[in-house]
């Protein structure tokens, strides 16, 4: 009852979010359930549009929650998306690995050209069954099952990289105590590192994190080359430097699993299941097209490197162009 339906995030509490998921299931469930247990025939209407309409209450609460663990995360909700995810793909696979609801799919797929509709409602239904056909719902019950427990492990580990990155990039500071070695920075970002120091109980410091919009303002702002160099290098190592938040492990297996995951597919590899239903199709003609574009991407590259290095020997320094420059 908020103005525009606006979530009240003011009066939503953490311990909201278990029960509003477990409300939004069962009304999902009840929703499903009276699709495919339909005695009547199938229809656009009675299968297709009921199936994109179902389980409202889900969607306003998985879209609340990925909002606030976006943006405003903490230790409980970290620990509940590890949780709901999953469970949120179990019950997807529910529906899209069910037989009896693609029945009902297919039956109206099969006879969508006679039904009178229009291309909305068509693409609709093309869209509805191509995802029921790639989540594995053709396959036999065996292959079905291992499917369901590929693609809860992948949710669980894609929750998990999404935290391990964030931990990282909240963890580093970039501590300044001396003014000279803002120069370069915007009033505002050394206004907004001041008010962040002090917040950290640094009141003569300046602090500045790797959150995206720090880092990209610190890196073309700041003169000091060591100090961009430190952001650098932070930067580019989240996830990969050991511990309880190192990513390399969890890369490996997601990769694995993709690949199984494609190979019960009937696909080569992931890669030729992702790009099936992309703009490039194939592996080879993404590849086709980035080779199109690097070799004079790489010449322009060079040419460009070659101006700013001649810019550096202007200025009268003597080093070498490298990343953080």
């Amino acid at each position: 009852n908020t103005p525009y339906g606006i979530p009240p995030f003011s009066e939503i509490r953490d311990e909201h979010y278990r029960p509003a998921f477990e409300a939004g299931i069962e009304q999902l469930r009840t929703d499903v359930a009276a699709i495919r247990d339909n005695p009547e025939p199938s229809t656009f209407e009675n299968t297709i549009e009921a199936l994109e309409l179902a389980g409202p209450l889900l969607n306003k609460v998985s879209n609340v929650f990925g909002n606030i663990t976006n943006t405003d995360t903490n230790d409980p909700l970290q620990e509940l998306e590890v949780e709901i995810y999953p469970m949120l793909t179990r019950e997807r696979d529910a529906i899209l690995l069910d037989s009896r609801m693609f029945e009902r799919v297919d039956a109206v797929f099969q006879s969508r050209q006679s039904l009178d509709l229009d291309e909305q409602a068509l693409r609709l239904i093309e869209l509805t069954h191509r995802d029921f056909v790639r989540r594995g719902a053709a396959l036999d019950d065996e292959a079905k099952e291992r499917m369901k427990e590929i693609n809860a492990r992948i949710s669980e580990l894609n929750t998990v990289f999404a935290q391990n990155l964030l931990k990282e990039t909240k963890a580093f500071e970039l501590v300044i105590t001396d003014e000279a070695d803002l120069s370069g920075l915007p009033n505002s970002m050394i206004g907004a590192a001041r008010v962040k120091a002090e917040a950290k109980d640094k009141p003569d410091a300046w602090v500045f994190g790797l959150d995206r919009g720090t880092y990209e303002g610190f890196m073309t702002f700041a003169d000091d080359r060591e100090l961009r160099r430190q952001m650098n290098s932070a930067y580019t190592a989240r996830g990969g430097q050991g511990g309880n938040n190192d990513n390399r492990d969890v890369l490996a297996e997601t990769a694995k699993l993709r690949a199984e995951r494609a190979r019960l597919l009937g696909y080569p590899n992931h890669s030729a299941y992702q790009l099936e239903t992309r703009m490039a199709k194939t592996p080879e003609n993404a590849q086709d097209f980035l080779l199109k574009v690097w070799e004079p991407g790489l010449k322009r590259a060079g040419e460009e490197l070659a101006e700013m290095q001649a810019i550096v020997q202007a200025e009268g320094h003597d080093f070498i162009i490298e990343e953080h420059d």
